[in-house]
């Protein structure tokens, strides 16, 4: 599952993923709250064999101990800001990534006011 498909509200009612999702269970963990690095997670599938998968996922993606190459933040990057009407985009991936930049460069290329009164 994807981005796109976690964050569809269509999904959200559907037959098929609300019966699949009965059959997750999520399980705080008093280990991985202390566990450094931070947000530690370990999932376990079990098959309708019985069979068991495991994995532990140590590192969060995008942490400094599991870095995203260059290729993967602006794919994420422009997947999160697709919410925003901008056509800049582009511009903006390259400023934060490639350039040094003073704040209200960034406030200019985001068409925010933020220093409007009421």
């Amino acid at each position: 599952m994807g981005y796109e498909e976690a964050h569809d509200e269509k999904l959200f009612n559907n037959p098929e993923v609300v019966s699949l999702r009965k059959k997750i269970k999520s399980i705080s963990s008093e280990e991985l709250t202390i566990a450094r690095p931070e947000r530690q997670s370990k999932i376990t599938i079990i098959l309708n064999n019985d069979k068991k998968l495991f994995y532990h996922a140590k590192s969060v993606r995008g942490t400094p101990d599991n870095p995203m190459e260059e290729k993967d933040i602006i794919a994420k990057s422009k997947r999160l800001f697709s919410v925003f009407k901008t056509s800049q985009t582009d511009d903006l991936i390259e400023l934060i990534l490639h350039k040094d930049f003073k704040i209200n460069e960034l406030v200019k290329l985001c068409d925010l006011n933020l220093y409007e009164s009421n």
